[in-house]
């Protein structure tokens, strides 16, 4: 039972004939039924996660936003549950972001990231007023070119925190030498250029900073440095 705590949805069970059920469903019958392998979202069980975050956050910080990383998986289902939550959604792609403006979630809780990102995305996102996180100079240079007075563009510049997490080499993202970001020693350089390239005719705002030092952490103390170089990014900086 303590691996059924730990691991699966908290609507999971095992019946008295030793039959492992998820959300009411058994298991083993939805494998005969649709072949394996498969995979089994529990909606009551990811509302109940959802409700946790906004509680633990909201009852101590008012001015949260809680943000549902949809590469993790996207569909309608799991947007529906996500807008009747009222989370935001971080996407990828210019599919998710289609995906999430059609299920209605709100474009002013929709923050777009990733470090390839097209122009036809980036206009999507600038038609839309969804957040744009830039995550390299280039990027920049292409919504000074593509933003407008009709399509005002919104960003935020991620930065490379040189944070090495205590997770697996392949899904790290915050030390020196990731592809993710912008580094400290570049920051007020790439600051002064948003605000060269936000004019009247291509308006930029620029709303902040966002730093992801990577998946499956299990220790806070890479949590604690990280919020403390955000609260003063100059901190630790090699400018």
């Amino acid at each position: 039972m303590e691996v059924i705590e730990k691991v699966f949805p908290n609507t999971t069970e095992i019946t008295s004939l030793g039959r492992l059920e998820i959300g009411g469903c058994d298991v083993q019958n939805l494998a005969q039924k649709y072949g394996t392998p498969f995979y089994l979202f529990d909606s009551e069980h990811i509302e109940n996660v959802c409700d946790t975050y906004n509680t633990e956050f909201i009852s101590r910080y008012q001015n949260t936003q809680v943000v549902y990383g949809s590469k993790a998986f996207a569909n309608k289902s799991i947007f529906k549950i996500i807008l009747d939550k009222g989370l935001g959604v971080d996407v990828v792609s210019g599919g998710e972001l289609t995906l999430a403006i059609l299920c209605g979630i709100n474009p002013e809780k929709i923050y777009f990231h990733g470090n390839n990102k097209t122009d036809l995305e980036l206009e999507l996102a600038l038609k839309h007023g969804v957040k744009i996180v830039v995550d390299n100079v280039d990027e920049i240079n292409r919504i000074s070119q593509l933003c407008s007075t009709e399509n005002p563009a919104q960003i935020l510049i991620r930065l490379k925190p040189e944070i090495d997490a205590h997770t697996h080499d392949y899904i790290k993202t915050g030390q020196l030498d990731s592809k993710f970001g912008i580094d400290q020693a570049d920051l007020l350089d790439v600051v002064s250029l948003i605000e060269v390239k936000n004019t009247e005719t291509t308006p930029i705002t620029f709303l902040g900073l966002h730093s992801h030092i990577g998946s499956q952490i299990f220790d806070v103390e890479p949590f604690e440095e990280l919020v403390m170089l955000m609260i003063n990014p100059f901190i630790s900086s090699k400018v």
